[in-house]
């Protein structure tokens, strides 16, 4: 993401550039955060399931819906199929559940 600044360096570095002073040729207010802003990143729902991973700083988030989906009855068949490699009949359950 590159190099961390300070917000204020930003508008001073952009002062001194045609040889003015920060805070005696122009002032730089501090107006706080416009409604769209925000201070933080939100990275997980609420309603999200939050597993480690084999990298210490690298998280999973499993939704509610996904883990839903997996407990729904109507995949079963397919899976089961699936781990046997019968493709004709994994296709043929697909279908039938389409």
């Amino acid at each position: 993401m590159g190099e961390q600044i300070k917000v204020v360096d930003r508008p001073r570095n952009m002062i001194v550039l045609p040889d003015l002073v920060p805070d005696q040729d122009v002032q730089v207010v501090y107006s706080g955060l416009h409604p769209e802003e925000k201070l933080y990143e939100k990275l997980f729902e609420e309603t999200e399931q939050i597993e480690p991973t084999a990298h210490l700083k690298v998280r999973r988030a499993i939704s509610a819906s996904a883990t839903q989906s997996d407990s729904d009855v109507s995949s079963l068949p397919v899976k089961v199929c699936w781990t046997g490699i019968d493709s004709e009949r994994v296709i043929e359950r697909i279908c039938s559940n389409v």
